[in-house]
């Protein structure tokens, strides 16, 4: 579904199910990223940061320096789509392509919810 294309930041956690990798895992109001199997009540390391080639859940266009949401199932949607925010787009992404690149940006969700 998705893909780390770039070098990410890592942070320890324990999730309470099962994480698979290319899932999404919220930390309070970070959103962060797993690349690897997390057993439920195991430790298990999930990105900060990174440029990822998300899955377009629609054929969509999108201009670079865009915010990004994905749905729940992590397919990348329009910032105006029912979602979370993911980050912004790091380079254009015409509406045939299947991927868009975004920059994880896990404070996003709490910086928009206090302006």
């Amino acid at each position: 579904m998705s893909k780390l294309t770039k070098e990410a930041i890592t942070i320890n956690v324990i999730p309470t199910a099962d994480v698979n990798p290319g899932t999404m895992v919220a930390v309070g109001e970070l959103v962060c990223f797993a690349n690897h199997k997390i057993p439920a009540g195991e430790l298990g390391a999930v990105d900060l940061g990174g440029v990822y080639a998300l899955t377009k859940k629609t054929p969509a266009a999108f201009e670079a320096g865009v915010k990004v949401k994905v749905d729940a199932e992590g397919f990348a949607v329009g910032a105006e789509g029912t979602g979370t925010y993911f980050g912004i787009s790091v380079e254009p992404s015409p509406e045939d392509a299947e991927t868009v690149k975004v920059k994880l940006f896990p404070e996003l969700n709490a910086l928009l919810a206090t302006n």
